[in-house]
């Protein structure tokens, strides 16, 4: 997980960037409850300038060819280093792991703890307290809970102010929670259904609920569902400057597959995304802006 956050020191604007490392595989069947944290100060693009300035000043009469900004970096580098944090409260892998949109907690979505069981619980951790805490569980039953992806509902924070994400889940486990709200579907039983996409609003009454659409983006639906069935293993990401969710690669029926879909969070449309050269699952992706 990535955050980053504005600060102010001594009168020069600089973005502090953390980088946390979440949990994930320990060895044999054994699940990380391990997290680090790694922390980067980057000056703003103004005050970069000035440093830039004298520092082209001060070699002007001289040889050297490293740029200002691959000097700076370097610095940052040279000086960083990992720290220990508060651990998880359940080691896990194969979860998801995502920011909140105020950069002041990260939240952990299910997962595995070893090579057969999943868990459902949700936990925060509070970066300023440096502590976690359980605070909700998935909506699927503590037993064969599916995996997810978790991505930031960027239409809720820039609208309402409202922390919020989106969960995608992973074919297969346990059906939706029918005492939520969740419409049935015709696309045939549990496994091959298109899962319903839920939104989670951490503290709410009801935390999570279907995704609701207007009927002109689908007059057979009510609420938003992963675009095809028996989609599995793929990565979600999104943009708050494009207010888009992406959910590239995977399985689809068993197999490998390099397709991929945006979602647009202003209209809830699924597109879909040119295919990947390659098919692959379990893969990484970010939004370059």
């Amino acid at each position: 997980a990535c955050v980053t956050k504005p600060s102010s020191k001594e009168s020069c604007r600089t973005t502090s960037v953390s980088l946390f490392a979440v949990g994930g595989w320990k060895y044999g069947s054994i699940s990380c409850e391990s997290v680090e944290k790694l922390n980067f100060d980057f000056p703003s693009a103004e005050s970069s300038l000035r440093s830039n300035d004298d520092t082209l000043a001060e070699t002007s009469s001289n040889s050297v060819t490293q740029s200002p900004q691959s000097s700076l970096y370097q610095n940052l580098i040279d000086h960083a280093h990992w720290e220990e944090c508060a651990p998880l409260l359940i080691p896990r892998r194969l979860h998801s792991v995502t920011a909140s949109a105020d950069a002041l907690s990260i939240y952990v979505f299910g997962g595995y703890i070893d090579e057969r069981r999943t868990t459902s619980s949700v936990e925060r951790y509070d970066i300023a307290a440096d502590a976690w805490m359980e605070c909700d569980k998935l909506p699927y039953g503590d037993d064969n809970c599916p995996l997810v992806q978790t991505v930031v509902d960027w239409k809720m924070w820039q609208s309402v102010g409202v922390i919020s994400f989106l969960v995608f889940p992973y074919s297969g486990g346990n059906p939706e929670d029918s005492s939520l709200g969740f419409c049935p579907t015709s696309n045939g039983d549990d496994g091959a259904k298109r899962r319903v996409v839920l939104r989670y609003i951490p503290g709410g009454n009801y935390p999570f609920s279907p995704v609701a659409i207007p009927s002109k983006v689908d007059e057979d639906e009510t609420q938003l569902r992963i675009p095809i069935p028996n989609w599995h293993s793929f990565i979600a990401t999104s943009s708050s400057s494009l207010n888009k969710a992406f959910l590239v690669g995977g399985m689809i029926d068993g197999k490998w597959t390099g397709r991929g879909f945006e979602l647009d969070l202003n209209t809830l449309e699924w597109k879909e995304l040119p295919k990947m050269a390659i098919a692959r699952r379990r893969l990484a992706t970010l939004v370059v802006e």
